[in-house]
């Protein structure tokens, strides 16, 4: 082939900047370096904004929540408390009768079952907003009360020594008086 001089100012085939005889590979590593980079500068503020929501936004939207389940939290505290003294009354009151101690027993059962009702005392002092929160501390109060009266027989002093906590009716009311206790939770969540 000849030279040409007017042949010398064309451009080579691949447009200008190109060279003639560059294998394709290059140039479709070109495209894929600047399709990358272009996807990267339209999804850069996509990231930056998601990494601000979550140092920043995140705990600005949970710390409410947050305030609300301590709320709530606070709220049943006693009434949990409340359960777990008439639970433990309950399992004193089957632990003195069967000691089969005469003596003492009613003594020692007083003081708790005053707890239980100072309990029932301040969880019905708590502001409850459904009426029938109250109602369930209040039949669970009733509950408490039968089964305290069934404790209080077996144990007092002029009972006969050993004898026997009628179990079924006392557990039956203090697990009725419990479950109470426990529907003041569903009702809170």
């Amino acid at each position: 082939m000849r030279y040409d001089p007017a042949m010398s100012d064309a451009q080579p085939e691949g447009g200008p900047g190109t060279q003639p005889h560059a294998p394709a590979s290059r140039r479709q590593r070109s495209l894929h370096t600047r399709f990358v980079l272009g996807l990267g500068a339209v999804l850069l503020p996509f990231f930056v904004a998601a990494a601000a929501g979550a140092l920043w936004l995140l705990p600005a939207l949970v710390a409410p929540l947050e305030e609300i389940v301590e709320e709530v939290a606070q709220e049943l505290e006693p009434v949990r408390q409340l359960e777990v003294t008439l639970l433990h009354a309950g399992v004193t009151a089957h632990r003195l009768a069967a000691s089969r101690e005469a003596h003492g027993a009613h003594a020692r059962f007083g003081p708790l079952a005053q707890r239980v009702e100072q309990a029932f005392d301040k969880a019905r002092a708590e502001p409850f907003s459904d009426p029938r929160e109250i109602a369930l501390i209040e039949s669970a109060r009733q509950e408490w009360r039968q089964a305290r009266a069934l404790a209080e027989a077996a144990l007092a002093a002029d009972a006969a020594p050993g004898r026997d906590l009628d179990a079924v009716p006392f557990d039956e009311h203090v697990e009725r008086a419990a479950a109470h206790l426990h529907e003041v939770y569903e009702l809170v969540h």
